[in-house]
């Protein structure tokens, strides 16, 4: 953790997520790309097997390789428990509008929309079959705590979900391109 363990209770858990939103490394990058280059990531996940001599002019193309590394490696940042070796792109497109589509109805029930439960549970359901191949015991976390939400057992046991976190903080450093 990088802050003190009160201060991240505070703002992740107990504050209210529903004026939130989420800024994506996919965002930052569409929102920079004219002007930034990314030059580095925490956790490293960009990979560039060009040659140095090759990337030279204005079409170096070092937002698109990030992009391609990030979705290729997305699925690292959903159980800090595995190091996942390399997916396809579409995996990892569709893995990130998941996520995305879950937090958008995360705020909504946050907010008092009731009426969103079911389709979320639908979304981590397609979620979990979309993750499953590929990282099992983290689709049975999610399983897991898709029956504590539906049960309304607080008291549940649960024997996967407390073991299973995500990595919840990325780093991006971008290099500002020459005018």
């Amino acid at each position: 953790m990088s802050r003190p363990v009160e201060d991240w209770l505070l703002d992740s858990i107990i504050q209210p997520l529903q004026y939130r939103k989420l800024l994506s490394i996919p965002e930052v990058i569409a929102c920079l790309d004219n002007r930034f280059d990314v030059y580095g990531s925490s956790p490293r996940f960009l990979t560039d097997w060009r040659w140095y001599k090759d990337i030279v002019g204005d079409k170096r193309g070092f937002n698109d390789k990030a992009l391609e590394s990030y979705y290729q490696s997305n699925l690292n940042l959903l159980d800090y428990r595995f190091e996942f070796p390399a997916h396809s792109y579409e995996f990892g497109k569709k893995l990130e509008e998941l996520g995305s589509q879950s937090w958008d109805m995360m705020c909504k029930i946050e907010k008092g929309d009731e009426s969103v439960w079911q389709e979320l549970f639908l979304l981590l359901q397609e979620l979990c079959a979309h993750v499953e191949k590929l990282a099992p015991e983290t689709s049975v976390a999610i399983r897991e705590a898709m029956m504590l939400l539906q049960s309304g057992h607080p008291d549940m046991e649960l024997n996967h979900f407390p073991q299973w976190w995500g990595r919840g903080q990325q780093y991006l450093s971008l290099i500002r391109k020459n005018d």
